[in-house]
């Protein structure tokens, strides 16, 4: 069986893109990105960890990156794991073939708060008293 090295991530860009030139053709572009894993401690609380990920992009990608990663916005990366070693520390990194900008927290948003208010719909014998619900619910989010 062949190794194989393919990485997704998605998470909240945390820095500003970065460009520079690693020789004359080759553009390269960085940025951080925050991965947040969830778990429980031992008393049964909720944590978060934040996860802080270089992301390295080459060629053309690079400078589209530039243009498309904003700090604050979710993103998608496709990639592969990078390992190099710079005075005897080793660092891991993704170099990523694509970045996608990730808006599916906004999209089960939404359709959480449409479920909801088909649910109203349906349980409401009275239109205008279903409206109003629906109302209180989109105000509420």
């Amino acid at each position: 069986m062949a190794d194989i090295n393919k990485v997704w991530l998605s998470g909240l860009a945390v820095t500003t893109p970065l460009f520079t030139k690693i020789s004359e053709r080759t553009p390269l572009s960085s940025f951080s990105l925050q991965i947040n894993e969830r778990f429980r401690d031992k008393t049964g609380s909720s944590r978060v960890k934040p996860n802080i990920i270089e992301i390295e992009s080459l060629g053309k990608n690079a400078e589209q990156i530039i243009d498309r990663v904003k700090e604050g916005k979710r993103y998608v990366v496709d990639g592969f794991l990078r390992q190099d070693r710079y005075n005897e520390v080793d660092k891991i990194r993704v170099r990523s073939f694509a970045v996608y900008p990730d808006d599916s927290t906004e999209q089960h948003s939404y359709l959480d708060g449409l479920n909801q208010a088909i649910k109203i719909l349906l349980n409401s014998s009275d239109l205008t008293s279903a409206i109003s619900k629906i109302k209180v619910l989109v105000e509420n989010t």
